[in-house]
């Protein structure tokens, strides 16, 4: 299941690289090109974690992002404060670097996926200023997406018993 998800969302992430091609609007554009970059990202970290092989990841990640597939897979078995230095001149380090846990160097997954998800909405914000064209609708279908996954997460937390302060 985990090897089908992770292709699925591969496909999906492609899939909406080239939709955003189509429309030809910069903002799409870039919106899906992070949100790859986002996703690969979030890919090798859970693969470090879990312990995955290298080519389980190198399969699983999406070409297309600003961050290059091959950046990603030659820094993936690298120890963590390597990992790191080389991230520098990526341009999600600093959402990277504040989620660092004390000197371990350890990224705690639920900050970074939510955090990620700040940092696509942020993105959106910049569709105010267009009145025509696909941005506000895009921004607009977005944002629902957001609220239904909001609305996701809460009647499951409800459903296991989960407090809200967790």
């Amino acid at each position: 299941p985990q090897e089908l998800a992770t292709l699925v969302d591969k496909s999906f992430l492609s899939h909406r690289l080239f939709l955003a091609g189509r429309e030809d609007s910069p903002f799409i554009i870039d919106y899906a090109r992070a949100s790859i970059d986002l996703a690969n990202l979030k890919l090798v970290l859970r693969g470090r974690l879990l312990a995955k092989d290298r080519d389980f990841v190198e399969t699983a990640l999406a070409a297309g992002g600003f961050v290059p597939v091959n950046d990603l897979i030659d820094l993936y078995e690298d120890p963590p404060e390597v990992m790191m230095k080389k991230l520098e001149a990526n341009l999600y380090y600093a959402k990277l670097l504040e989620m660092v846990e004390d000197a371990d160097e350890v990224v705690r997954l639920t900050d970074f996926d939510r955090r990620s998800d700040d940092s696509l909405m942020e993105m959106l914000k910049g569709t105010k200023r267009i009145s025509v064209g696909a941005e506000p609708v895009f921004a607009y279908l977005r944002a629902r997406e957001n609220e239904a996954l909001m609305v996701r997460m809460i009647l499951i937390a409800k459903l296991h018993n989960i407090s809200p302060s967790s």
